[in-house]
């Protein structure tokens, strides 16, 4: 298994993986962010359920952004989707509420 090291910020949200220690803390000392951690992953041999999937394939129709990792492993797939699941889904009341679906419960 190959040595992850990931960026999460200060309340936890993933930010960025490195495959060392010292790209992952040029980031932080680039970004001027000291109080981000820096956690040891390791890559999954864990496959991505059906559901984790299908949740790329949404966030993927209603935002900008593809998923570019390996769709096999797990870690890639959940934080892919822990990054932009919450703006896929503004993305997708905002389009409801400009359709006119006042009862959309989303």
């Amino acid at each position: 298994m190959e040595k992850l090291y990931r960026v999460l910020d200060t309340e936890g949200h993933f930010l960025a993986k490195f495959s060392t220690f010292n790209d992952a803390l040029n980031f932080k000392m680039l970004a001027n962010r000291p109080d981000w951690k820096i956690s040891k992953a390791r890559t999954s041999l864990r496959k991505p359920t059906e559901k984790m999937l299908r949740a790329v394939v949404y966030i993927e129709s209603l935002t900008p952004y593809q998923f570019t990792g390996n769709n096999e492993d797990f870690q890639e797939v959940a934080d892919f989707i822990g990054q932009y699941l919450y703006y896929a889904k503004s993305q997708e009341e905002i389009y409801y509420d400009n359709m006119g679906y006042d009862d959309y419960k989303g």
